[in-house]
This record gives structure tokens, sequence and C-alpha cells, in this order.
């Protein structure tokens, strides 16, 4: 429990004392907004794809995420046909394991 505490105070890295960096605190225990992906998500996507080359197709176009022991990614994606996928990754606190893709829906 403390490490999913201290996980979600880390996670918050917002400036609150002006309006043009304040960012929405992670909720624990339930997903944030979708957002535009960022440099960390971006990498996390394609560590997760390197496990699933069934993947390759699928263009993320927004993420969300959970703040758990360690931080679940819910990816919003367009395959080459246009449909969308929601798939599911799980990135481990450090040293506690690798990134892997959970779920596709």
């Amino acid at each position: 429990m403390i490490a999913v505490v201290v996980a979600c105070a880390a996670a918050f890295t917002g400036c609150v004392s002006c309006s043009k960096h304040v960012q929405e605190a992670p909720v624990c225990g339930g997903y944030g907004n979708d957002t535009k992906l960022n440099t960390e998500d971006t990498d996390v996507w394609v560590k997760a794809v390197a496990t699933r080359p069934d993947l390759k197709d699928y263009t993320p176009q927004t993420v969300s995420r959970q703040v758990v022991a360690g931080m679940n990614y819910r990816f919003t994606c367009r395959d080459k046909q246009g449909q969308v996928h929601t798939v599911h990754v799980f990135k481990p606190l450090q040293g506690e394991g690798e990134i892997k893709v959970t779920y596709v829906e």
C-alpha cells in the first residue's frame, strides 16, 4: 500500500502555482483521462510491441494511465483498416520485471 501511495505522489509532477503548467493529478485506483502520448508513453508502447509483434500495425492515438504498484497503460489504437482497439500494458516498478501487454480488446 505504501508503494502505491508513493507512486501516486511521484506521478504528479505538475506545477500548481501557475495555470499554464497545471496538470490533473492521477487518480489512485482509477484510470486518468485519455491524453496524447508523451515520450515515456511512446517508449512503453515500443517496448510492449516488441513483445507482441501482432500489434506492430496498431497506431496508438491516446493513452490513459492507472497508478498501481507500477503503471497500467490503456492505449486506444487504430489498425491499418481503421478499426479501433484498446491495448492494456503493465509497466512494473523498476527492477520488478518487464513491460508486458496484459489485454487486447
